[in-house]
């Protein structure tokens, strides 16, 4: 059983790595619930490994740096329309990474102060 979901985490882990902008935006668009929720956990996903970077210190030395700095409450359908409208505003860049795409969204609408976003 455990070997059967291995296989299928690093199934999933494979088609999640390839999805793009294009793809994010037909879940979101979608009036599937199914697919809707697929828009909403990705996001949260990357949202939550976004919020993992000021736990690893900069290249530099520096030390760690927030990426996005969303305000206090931002719940997981704030983000989600953060990210549907900034792919329905930027149709020439679907083709790249999704998880790329919710990254310069999220940090787009809510930057972090002290030049952490560069």
């Amino acid at each position: 059983m455990k070997r059967v979901v291995l296989l299928l985490l690093l199934t999933w882990a494979g088609h999640a790595a390839a999805l793009t902008g294009t793809d994010l935006k037909s879940f979101c668009d979608d009036d599937k619930a199914s697919l809707q929720l697929a828009c909403l956990m990705y996001i949260s996903g990357v949202a939550a490994g976004l919020n993992l970077a000021p736990v690893v210190p900069a290249d530099d030395g520096s030390g760690a740096r927030e990426l996005i700095c969303p305000p206090a409450g931002a719940r997981h359908m704030a983000r989600r329309q953060v990210v549907a409208a900034y792919l329905e505003a930027h149709p020439e860049i679907l083709t790249l990474p999704a998880e790329a795409l919710v990254f310069l969204s999220l940090r787009e609408a809510w930057p972090c102060s002290g030049g952490a976003s560069g």
